[in-house]
């Protein structure tokens, strides 16, 4: 009996063991998923703008309240964090994101950048989406959420960016 104890102890440690192991490898899954999103993404800068002009890349430039706008958080779910996205956009955008956060706090620096972009470009309403010529200057599109998930999306802004062309 006392064996028995032990082995069915034994048995209890090994699967929960086991159970640690998965729920490390799927948090691992999605913190990689996150930084693989985080990292296509930067502020308004004249670095940015530099790299899209020596690399020939147009630019997305995100407006988004990033954790209060409902349609933001669902374009970032349902697009942004999705494999199709990243690989487009990091093969032939800069992404920029202009972000009016309630909860996050911006250094005063950006949140003025952030404020100045938001009055140049007339944004009255979040997610607002402007896709920028490689200049950085010249507007190849507007757009914001659309329904349909990251293939479509990517055709669209393909498609916006072809019109510009």
């Amino acid at each position: 009996m006392q064996k028995r104890l032990i082995l069915i102890g034994l048995a209890l440690i090994a699967m929960s063991c086991t159970n640690n192991a998965t729920k490390t490898s799927k948090d691992e899954s999605k913190d990689k998923k996150v930084e693989e999103t985080k990292s296509i993404w930067t502020t308004y800068s004249k670095a940015a703008l530099d790299k899209a002009k020596k690399e020939n890349k147009y630019i997305l430039m995100d407006f988004t309240g990033s954790d209060w706008c409902g349609w933001c958080i669902k374009l970032d779910k349902e697009v942004f964090s999705k494999p199709e996205f990243i690989t487009y956009a990091t093969n032939n955008l800069v992404c920029i994101e202009v972000d009016f956060p309630s909860k996050k706090k911006l250094s005063p620096e950006q949140k003025k950048i952030n404020d100045k972009l938001a009055q140049d470009y007339g944004v009255r309403g979040f997610p607002t989406i402007y896709i920028l010529k490689p200049d950085g200057k010249t507007v190849a599109g507007k757009t914001g959420y659309q329904a349909g998930g990251s293939a479509a999306y990517v055709k669209h802004l393909q498609d916006i960016i072809k019109k510009a062309k």
